[in-house]
This record gives C-alpha cells, structure tokens and sequence, in this order.
C-alpha cells in the first residue's frame, strides 16, 4: 500500500461537498498575488512536463485568487451551470503565466453511501468468471469475489468512428443516465446479466472486486471510438482514452452509472473495488495505449503513466463520488523489478509494440512519486488478484 501526501511546507488540497469545491492553499509561492485555476483533466499547461497523449493545451479557467506564501482558501459551486462536475476537474496555482503548483485533484471529498462495507471473515478469493459460483465459495470460505467486467459490452456509442450521431434514445437495450449535463447509454442486458452475479455474491456476504477492461474491437457502431487509444496492434484488451473531451465523458459516466448503481443496498449488489485494467504492466497486451510518434501503442513509463494514472484518478473520483467505502485497485502482475517481456513473446501477430511492458516496481514507483504531489489522502493498494 503507497500512502499519498502533500509535501508538508507547501501544500494545495482540494475537497467537494455535495454542493461545493474547496481549494485550500499553504506556503505556495513568495510574494504577490496567484490565480487559482481549474481545468479538464485531459488539459495541460504548455508548460507541464507530462502530458501522456493529450495535445490540449488550456490556460484554464480562474476560480479565485491567493496571496502567495500565506494560508488561503478558495470555494466555489460544484456545478456549472450545464451540471457540469466540478470534482472531477484538477487545479493549479498559477502566477504570471508560471505554474507555482499542480496540478492538483480532490482527494476530500463528501460521499452520500457509507457503512455497506462487508468485513472480510478471510482473505480467501476467487475469480467467478462471471458465474455465480456463491454458494461454492462460500464453503471454500471466501470473502472476496472477482468479476470481469467488459466496457465494450457495456458502453454504447452517441456516435460513430466518423463523428457521425447515433441516436440510442429508442434503443430497447439502452439505459439513459445523465452525466455532467449529457446523457450516455449502456447495454441494458449486459448490464441485468452482471446484476444477478454481483447480487448473489454481496447476499452471500462476499465482496465484489470488478475487474475494468476493454476486450478488443473495432466495431465502433457499437462502442465509443473516442474511448480508444489506437486500433492498430492491440492486445487482449484496449486501454481506456481519457485523453479526449469525449472519452473522459464516457468513462466517468460509465464509472458513475456502475458505482451508483453498485452502492445501494448489499441485497441488490454491492461492489467494493474496482480494477482499472488487468496487469497493466503487460501494457502490450493488456492496456494498450497509443504512442505520441505512432499508431503502434509503443510508448514511454512517463506517457504510459500519465494516461493511466489520469483514469485512475477519474476513476476514484467517479466512485467516491456515490460511496466512501468503494476503492481502486492497481492491477500487476507476478513480476516485481523486471518487466514481462522476453523474445518468445514476439510471434507472427507481434512486432515491436510487444516491447511494451514495464516492471511493476517501476509503476508503483511513479505513481508514489508523480500522483503524490496530485492529492494526497489518497491510498492506492498494489496486489495480486486471486491467484
């Protein structure tokens, strides 16, 4: 388990109650006055060092102001006036141009479910395979249950690879569920199909860990294109594409539909974690993300981290936005300081995009040294799933 914290002299924290954002800052800066800026997560100052993908650049928008070196704070409504979710923005202190500090997320942040946790009687668990298997775990006395979860079975397009509209308004097999001020759908059956799994385990006394991925497709009459890093040379599973406006719609309306759906009551389904990809660091095949210089999904540990840690953190912040006991999990493999990749993992379907793993160690490193200074109170827990 990494622990999150602010440096101690100077610090920024951000926290969100059911109406309003709150920026409180210490000791940033010397002398004169400071603009506190919010902005998408998927915008970057042109002076920000790690960018990932993302080519939008911002000056972002002025929410208040600080006198440098001193203890301030600036609040504000949480929505905008088209119900935009300001909690999901990041922040920074800019002074002439100049980021003195950021950027910065909400880590405090005011949840209306808490108190459905189920407290593990073991630390047995099993993957179900999306079966429900309750009543064997249990006599195996498990506490935990893991379950696939598959975006593109999920998430439904409102538009095509072309940018052309679809309209799923009439769609029997839709649900509709507004988020930031838009309304996105999601497959009705597959959804009903993941409920009597997730039920039977929560009635049961288990605890429900959601393994997030995306299996692969390019079928984009039925999945967001916007949601995808690059078609060419994918793996087993797509990377989820924060790095656009769109595709950081779909995923925090899909995160915010699962996770308020999931924290209503143990007898219809409680999910207490929630995996963001599976063993990321066979980003080859696992999560694949596309390079700055090509299609090929080859990339660097700066870039491949920035994307995954910006939906890390959206992720946390969609389920924490409905209830205080749902966490995020990092999901690696049984490597530690070495990546995964040898020479025999080249095949015929392969090529260079296969040199694309990274060593667990190096992860966790990066995320206790960059997403640090992003939030703090922030716990991200490292572990193997089930094995």
């Amino acid at each position: 388990v990494v622990s999150m914290a602010a440096d101690s002299e100077a610090s920024v924290v951000v926290s969100a109650t059911q109406s309003k954002i709150t920026v409180k800052i210490n000791g940033v800066g010397t002398s004169g006055k400071a603009n506190v800026v919010k902005m998408s997560a998927d915008e970057y100052f042109s002076t920000d060092s790690l960018k990932g993908v993302s080519s939008s650049e911002s000056a972002g928008e002025v929410v208040g102001t600080y006198t440098c070196g001193t203890s301030g704070e600036v609040a504000f409504s949480r929505y905008s006036m088209n119900l935009e979710d300001s909690l999901y923005s990041k922040y920074y202190i800019v002074q002439s141009g100049s980021v003195l500090y950021g950027p910065v997320y909400a880590t405090e942040i005011s949840s209306p479910v808490e108190g459905i946790y189920q407290k593990p009687r073991s630390k047995k668990g099993l993957y179900t395979d999306n079966q429900a298997y309750a009543a064997e775990l249990q006599k195996l006395g498990c506490s935990n249950a893991t379950v696939k979860f598959d975006f593109t079975q999920f998430v439904l397009p409102n538009e095509d690879r072309s940018g052309n509209a679809i309209d799923q308004s009439n769609n029997s097999n839709a649900f509709s569920y507004v988020s930031n001020g838009k309304t996105y759908y999601f497959s009705k059956s597959y959804i009903e199909s993941v409920d009597s799994v997730i039920s039977s385990y929560s009635k049961a006394g288990m605890n429900v860990n959601l393994i997030m991925v995306a299996q692969k497709t390019s079928d984009f009459t039925k999945y967001p294109y916007s949601l995808v890093y690059t078609t060419a040379n994918a793996g087993n599973y797509m990377a989820f594409n924060t790095s656009n406006e769109k595709g950081r719609g779909y995923f925090i309306a899909a995160m915010e539909f699962l996770a308020d759906r999931y924290s209503r009551t143990k007898e219809s389904g409680f999910v207490k974690n929630f995996v963001i990809g599976n063993e990321i660091d066979y980003a080859y095949a696992n999560y694949t993300i596309k390079s700055i210089l090509s299609d090929k999904g080859v990339t660097t540990l700066d870039v491949f981290m920035e994307e995954y840690s910006r939906t890390l953190r959206l992720a946390n912040l969609a389920v924490k936005k409905y209830c205080k006991d749902m966490t995020v999990t990092v999901p690696l493999s049984h490597n530690w300081s070495t990546s995964g990749y040898n020479n025999s993992d080249k095949n015929a379907s392969g090529g260079d995009y296969f040199e694309n793993s990274f060593a667990p160690k190096d992860i966790i490193d990066w995320l206790s040294e960059k997403t640090a200074k992003r939030g703090r109170k922030i716990k991200f827990s490292f572990r193997r799933l089930f094995c």
